[in-house]
């Protein structure tokens, strides 16, 4: 609720909605990976957390983003998601937007 509160607050004033996400996080600190909805049905994904990497990926026509569950292995790719293709780690602060 409270970093929801912030990233409209920042959109208010004008910022983008992706880096709205970018300021709600350093104003919030710590660790973090955040996931939005845009007023244009867009999904905004946030990678701010290193211990907790964000991945962007195709499942067949499915565009798809997921956190690697805490698990430094690819435990997410080897059991979940075993026909993910493209599978691409954001870096940290980047902000994806998804169709």
């Amino acid at each position: 609720e409270v970093g929801f509160r912030i990233w409209l607050d920042t959109m208010r004033r004008g910022e983008p909605a992706s880096a709205a996400l970018r300021s709600m996080h350093e104003q919030l600190g710590g660790q973090a990976n955040f996931m939005a909805l845009s007023r244009d049905g867009a999904l905004l994904v946030y990678a701010g957390n290193v211990e907790n990497a964000c991945y962007r990926f195709r499942l067949g026509n499915w565009s798809v983003a997921a956190t690697g569950l805490h698990s430094h292995d690819a435990y997410l790719f080897e059991t979940i998601f075993p026909d993910a293709v493209g599978i691409e780690r954001l870096g940290a602060a980047t902000v994806l937007e998804m169709p």
